[in-house]
């Protein structure tokens, strides 16, 4: 009877050990996903090396097992090595990822390209060693438990079993419990406590009375050094790099999907929301805040009745916020990461404040924290308009959202109108995050489903904007529809004079489109492909390379609007057919910025303006082209000029903050106070986060209401 009570402790420590390790495994994929693409292939090289290293343990051990006198003070060692193991390697973790990309950098050739030999290094780094104590310490459990019962058989299925059973455990209590509600840090001391714990009882049970103390001491510190790691380390970042000096964080949380963080740039208060330190989900840059509201109202003002929205991810909640219009009657946005959702109200001076805490529940704009691609599948809701964010589709599980099942799943739940107006269906894509080929492979699978798809392009981002059935828009219509109630105030926030400027975004039908297309495979649930593929362009993902090649792609389309797809009167006709001239010359210039040919493409955006003054593309670059221009000429003490120059800068953009900034500081220079924080005045209202802005302007008393604000 004793020594059954006995083998039931051993199966107790069985589970424990298998608690731990599937826990630091949950850890160690995570920390891992921080410092790599979290791609199909990283995540196959991390498990790769776990199974690796569990065999190597047993392989290690199996020849010592027959002449094991003391197996409990093996098993004991093998959990204080893997216990400080596991809490050691968070301290240098940052730093192998340095030396990594030292010593692979970019651009080299070798037997692996830098984008698959970095994360092999960090697993091999990071998961051989404590996986072979993983692997070690399961045999020498099914020895001890042997010793203490009767057979061979028997005790080794009942050891498995029990192993099984913990590491089931430690997997779900980590990655779902301890990590989304305290974070990696603890979730790495709760880990090596219990693997402390379970070191400390099975020597004190079972060790040999000489080293019992020893060893129960040892396996007591190893637990004491994880309370005091938790404590002190429990509110910081495991991953150093990423951020300079002139950041400091005002949000961070790590949920089931990673890590999510608000950053601020101490100098002018700008702030940007990061997951797994490596996808930029937004910023309050202003240009950026344009952008998104752009997006949002592109099928607002494509759409002739667009009341019911859904928006797949959120982000900084920007586009949503620009949907609280009246003509939109509902908005939701689904997005699977709860600490988004909270991260989002570190924005709400941009995005309405939909993701505060008085409004999520609120009927018109509804935040929703569910997966995507099952939201639209299971929800009986239809919407006139559905709306696939800009996602990152080469992450894993991502690219499920851009297969024939999940266009599919979206067009049976957008609505149809009694006139029989049809749903509408959009596909926005980042440019620097897809290979050419896959940008092919996405366009064919949406016309597999969506014939009547046209595609639309606004700088770094491309839409896809998907019908039920042929469309022509009526100009007139969208100009009348947009004349009323708030809607040229969203215009204005987006930096537009008219919603025409957006139809002049087009780039190509249907016709078009199935040519580009052709031959293409589908990308599908059993076969994502542009997961696997586009990955492979390592180092090129989100370069200007690749938005340069996807760019050439795209202008080689370029259709005109008229006669096929917009009717309007012969006064609206021209000056459509004028700003899309324009927005042509812009696209090949854009094309050579991101060449690297700075002098051609600010010829080409001049161009552009003189053909169209008010495109918004070439008013942005060209402002930004003479805003540098102007600093270079303060740098070298040409004041007048530099006045000149910003001025100009401030005229081919009004909404230019680092013209109307420099403006200010040169008049405050020349004496002319009022009209220095008039200049402030505006920056400030197209970017009231301006921290540089606010402190100059806080210096006055006269100017106490708009400090409050």
């Amino acid at each position: 009877m004793a020594a059954r009570a006995g083998a039931f402790w051993i199966l107790v420590a069985a589970a424990a050990t298998g608690f731990c390790a599937l826990g630091y495994e949950t850890i160690w994929c995570h920390v891992l996903s921080l410092l790599t693409l979290n791609t199909t292939y990283a995540f196959s090289l991390m498990l790769a090396i776990l199974l690796l290293g569990l065999s190597l343990g047993s392989w290690l051990v199996k020849g010592r097992l027959d002449c094991m006198a003391r197996p409990a003070e093996w098993f004991v060692a093998i959990q204080i090595l893997l216990s400080c193991y596991a809490l050691l390697s968070l301290l240098w973790i940052s730093d192998l990822a340095e030396f990594a990309n030292r010593l692979l950098p970019s651009g080299e050739e070798g037997l692996l390209q830098p984008w698959l030999a970095r994360p092999l290094l960090l697993a091999v780094c990071l998961l051989l060693v404590p996986t072979t104590l993983m692997g070690a310490s399961l045999p020498v459990a099914c020895k001890l438990y042997g010793l203490l019962s009767d057979g061979i058989g028997r005790p080794v299925g009942r050891t498995y079993a029990a192993n099984t059973f913990g590491s089931v455990l430690g997997s779900l209590v980590v990655g779902l419990l301890v990590i989304p509600l305290w974070g990696t840090w603890w979730a790495t001391a709760v880990c090596a406590l219990v693997g402390a714990a379970n070191a400390a009882g099975v020597a004190w049970a079972y060790a040999g009375a000489r080293y019992r103390p020893v060893y129960a001491a040892v396996a007591a510190g190893v637990g004491v050094a994880s309370l005091a790691l938790g404590i002190t380390c429990g509110n910081t970042a495991v991953i150093r790099q990423g951020f300079g000096q002139e950041c400091e964080f005002c949000f961070r949380c790590e949920d089931e999907y990673g890590l999510v963080e608000v950053v601020e740039d101490k100098r002018d208060g700008t702030r940007a929301m990061f997951t797994n330190r490596l996808h930029r989900e937004g910023s309050t840059f202003p240009r950026t805040v344009a952008d998104q509201r752009k997006q949002a109202l592109l099928p607002l003002v494509l759409h002739p009745s667009p009341r019911r929205i859904l928006e797949i991810g959120l982000g900084t909640g920007v586009k949503l916020g620009a949907l609280d219009l009246p003509i939109v009657e509902r908005a939701v946005a689904v997005e699977i990461s709860s600490g988004v959702i909270e991260a989002a109200q570190w924005f709400a001076d941009y995005n309405q404040g939909v993701a505060s805490a008085d409004r999520i529940g609120e009927s018109t704009v509804q935040i929703v924290c569910a997966d995507g691609r099952n939201y639209v599948a299971l929800t009986s809701e239809r919407f006139d308009v559905i709306v696939n964010g800009l996602l990152t589709p080469y992450r894993a599980g991502v690219s499920r959202l851009y297969t024939v099942e999940h266009f599919r799943a979206c067009r049976e739940k957008l609505a149809t109108d009694s006139d029989g107006t049809g749903g509408m269906f959009v596909v926005w894509v980042a440019i620097r995050q897809i290979a050419p080929e896959d940008l092919k492979v996405l366009t064919r699978t949406l016309l597999e489903v969506f014939p009547h798809t046209t595609m639309w392009l606004q700088g770094y981002y491309l839409a896809f904007i998907s019908t039920s059935r042929p469309t022509v828009w009526d100009a007139e219509q969208i100009q009348r529809r947009f004349a009323d109630s708030l809607m040229p105030e969203a215009l204005d926030r987006a930096g537009l004079d008219s919603p025409l400027g957006l139809l002049a975004t087009f780039v190509a039908g249907p016709t078009s489109l199935g040519r580009f297309a052709d031959g293409q495979p589908l990308c599908t649930e059993d076969w994502p492909i542009i997961e696997f593929r586009t990955p492979r362009l390592g180092d090129r993902l989100n370069s200007q390379d690749l938005a340069a090649a996807n760019l050439d792609l795209i202008c080689a389309l370029q259709e005109p609007l008229f006669p096929g797809y917009v009717t309007a009167n012969p006064l609206t006709r021209e000056s459509l057919q004028q700003a899309q001239a324009a927005r042509a010359t812009a696209n090949q210039a854009f094309i050579q910025k991101c060449l690297g040919q700075h002098m051609e493409a600010a010829n080409l955006f001049t161009q552009a303006l003189t053909i169209d003054p008010s495109d918004d593309l070439a008013r942005y670059e060209m402002e930004v082209y003479l805003v540098a221009h102007g600093k270079q000429c303060l740098q070298r003490g040409l004041l007048n000029q530099a006045y000149r120059v910003f001025r100009q800068a401030a005229q081919v953009n009004p909404r230019s903050v680092g013209a109307l900034a420099s403006l200010a500081a040169l008049e405050q220079a020349a004496g002319n106070r009022a009209q220095a924080e008039k200049l402030r005045r505006r920056a400030l209202s197209l970017d009231p986060h301006n921290r540089r802005l606010r402190q100059r302007l806080a210096r006055h008393p006269d100017l106490g209401v708009l400090r409050r604000r």
